[in-house]
């Protein structure tokens, strides 16, 4: 594994504030603190909701997370229901530092993931460059935020990918512990 303790749950209670709540009860349980806590979800959610639900267990943990397209995919299989579906990965590791940055995309999707990147470093308190870089998108510009990304960090490992709805009709929705964004 990537990280000395993690863990993951998922939920597929109807209530927004309730599967954010189960999610993040369950995926802390093992975890002494947690640092981050990557939470996916169905379009159908209130998404404010959903990270409030969670942050009423993480605290100040960071949070970060985004919409999926019909389901999530979990050791065990697919994750789904019509009435929503959410899952949470949690990471704890004394030696990982985590700084979780969002913003609308503004005119410039580069200028924009410049000023997310250099945030999310400041969020750290630090001025290194990372390991590597978490990246949610919409599914329209991610290479330019990549690029926007590189502009602050340079080429370091950006994993992650775009968020979804299940009609391709713009529902999706990426979020963090601060705020809800498109």
């Amino acid at each position: 594994t990537l990280f000395p303790y993690t863990t993951l749950f998922r939920s597929i209670e109807k209530d927004s504030y309730k599967a954010g709540k189960s999610c993040a009860k369950k995926a802390v349980v093992d975890l002494i603190e947690t640092k981050v806590a990557f939470l996916f979800s169905s379009e159908k959610y209130n998404h404010n909701m959903l990270v409030e639900g969670a942050k009423s267990v993480l605290g100040t943990a960071p949070i970060i997370g985004c919409t999926s397209s019909g389901g999530i995919i979990v050791p065990d299989g697919i994750i789904k229901s019509k009435d929503g579906f959410a899952g949470m990965l949690a990471i704890a590791d004394d030696e990982t530092a985590v700084g979780v940055a969002i913003s609308e995309r503004g005119k410039n999707p580069r200028e924009t993931a410049s000023k997310v990147a250099k945030e999310a470093m400041k969020k750290v308190g630090t001025d290194r460059v990372p390991a590597y870089v978490y990246m949610i998108a919409s599914p329209i510009e991610e290479e330019e935020y990549i690029k926007g990304i590189e502009d602050v960090v340079g080429r370091v490992p950006i994993f992650g990918g775009s968020t979804a709805d299940d009609t391709r009709s713009g529902k999706w929705k990426i979020y963090t512990a601060d705020k809800c964004s498109f």
